[in-house]
C-alpha cells in the first residue's frame, strides 16, 4: 500500500477524532464529578471550568454571550444548559443544572 495513502487515512482520523471529541466533550478531570464518598466541586469552580471558555473569565462574555444581568427564569436556564442551543454543546450541566441556574442567578443579584 501506498505509505501516503497510509498517512491519509491516520491523518484523517486523527482529524476526525479532534472534531468528534470537541463536540461531544471530554471532561477535564473527571474528579470533577462527585462519586460516592467524593466531595463536589463548587458550583463556582464547576461553572468557571466548563463555561468561562466561551463565556469569559468573569463570565462577562466572549464568543457566546454574557452570563451576567440574565432576565431569564430559572427553567428557561435550565432548558438552555440541557438543549445547548446554536454552537452550545448540549448537557454541560452534567447532573447540576439547577445548581448552576440557581447561581448564575445569583450572580445578578
Amino acid at each position: 500500500m501506498n505509505p501516503i495513502k497510509v498517512f491519509l487515512t491516520i491523518f484523517a482520523a486523527g482529524i476526525l477524532l479532534t472534531f468528534a471529541l470537541g463536540i461531544m466533550g471530554y471532561p477535564a478531570n473527571p474528579e470533577d464529578v462527585a462519586q460516592g464518598e467524593g466531595e463536589a466541586v463548587e458550583i463556582s469552580e464547576f461553572v468557571t471550568k466548563n463555561c468561562a471558555s466561551c463565556h469569559g473569565g468573569d463570565l462577562s462574555g466572549g464568543m457566546a454571550p454574557s452570563l451576567l444581568g440574565l432576565t431569564l427564569t430559572e427553567e428557561e436556564i435550565i432548558d438552555i444548559i440541557i438543549s445547548g442551543p446554536g454552537s452550545m454543546p448540549p448537557n454541560l450541566g452534567q447532573g447540576r443544572e439547577a445548581e448552576i441556574a440557581e447561581y448564575l442567578l445569583s450572580l445578578n443579584q
